[in-house]
């Protein structure tokens, strides 16, 4: 039998969260004594962000295998993600705050991820405010379980999960946007900035779309893929995507080992380079139609308007 639980008091630095799962919220903390953990409590009973620190009278498990486990064990994710204790507390209580620069970062996405929620209530009737947060956000609480059943049938499941499809959605309709407003000014235009503003200023933006979203492996892939075409296109080189892709997944992997048995990242790299691979297998010849510039980019979907050329 898997060991009981311990009481016992804890202090630590809110990581990530806290955020809401159905009753409770989830928080991230890294401890002294414990390592990093996942604390769970009561919905309104830890109102904590990343950077505070808290301190709670807790009930401790640790995180153990599965005996029959499912194709992926839940509890040997958490353990490769080095959570080796669960915490249930019925209250914590925040004792300041030690936050870095991306703390600040993820407590204003935070607030953003809030008010679009509560605006969302405000202009649309309760089920389409969930279908709204679902669709954009990955929030699936708010949907019935036939909805959940219609999305599935048709096919749609996995637009309720923040992808790669979500943060290219994001930059091509900011760089659109950018674009626009850009060639509007002679003085831009002039100096050729235009393009360069639609490559790089979506970026930044973006980064905060995906903290409001949760930073999702396959999320952060897709922007991490962003940022390199970015660059590569302002140093004058082509972007080859599948070089992209796996430069930004060996990255990922390299800094969190963990992420090798990340399901959404697994499918999120095998689902880009198919589409790459058909992509590459029915373009014509780099000498008609496309020149090698334009061919590079028509891979790539256009993510960005106002190609350089």
């Amino acid at each position: 039998a898997p060991p009981g639980p311990q009481a016992l008091r804890v202090d630590g630095r809110v990581v990530r969260g806290c955020d809401a799962h159905g009753d409770f919220v989830r928080c991230v903390v890294a401890t002294d004594t414990m390592g990093t953990v996942s604390l769970r409590a009561p919905r309104g009973r830890c109102e904590a962000a990343p950077g505070d620190r808290v301190t709670a009278i807790v009930s401790a498990r640790p995180v153990v295998p599965w005996r029959n486990p499912p194709l992926e064990d839940p509890s040997m994710q958490s353990l490769r993600r080095g959570l080796a204790w669960r915490l249930e507390t019925a209250q914590c209580v925040v004792l300041g705050r030690d936050a870095g620069a991306l703390d600040l970062v993820r407590r204003a996405a935070r607030r953003a991820r809030r008010s679009v929620d509560a605006a969302l209530r405000r202009s649309l009737t309760e089920a389409g405010a969930a279908r709204a947060a679902a669709l954009l956000f990955g929030d699936e609480r708010g949907l019935d379980d036939a909805t959940l059943e219609a999305f599935r049938e048709t096919g749609l499941a996995h637009l309720l999960a923040v992808s790669g499809a979500h943060v290219a959605v994001v930059l091509r309709g900011l760089g659109a946007a950018v674009s626009w407003l850009a060639r509007r000014s002679r003085w831009i235009v002039a100096r050729g900035l235009a393009w360069r503003a639609a490559r790089v200023i979506p970026l930044p933006l973006a980064g905060f779309f995906v903290l409001m979203t949760g930073e999702s492996p396959a999320s952060v892939r897709a922007l991490l893929s962003g940022v390199a075409v970015a660059l590569l296109s302002l140093w004058g080189r082509r972007a080859r995507a599948l070089d992209v892709l796996a430069l930004t997944v060996l990255a990922m992997t390299l800094v969190e080992p963990a992420l090798t048995h990340d399901l959404g990242l697994q499918l999120s790299a095998v689902a880009t380079a198919a589409l790459v691979a058909r992509a590459e297998a029915g373009s014509p010849p780099s000498g008609e139609g496309w020149g090698r510039r334009g061919l590079g980019w028509a891979r790539w979907g256009r993510i960005w308007p106002g190609a350089p050329g």
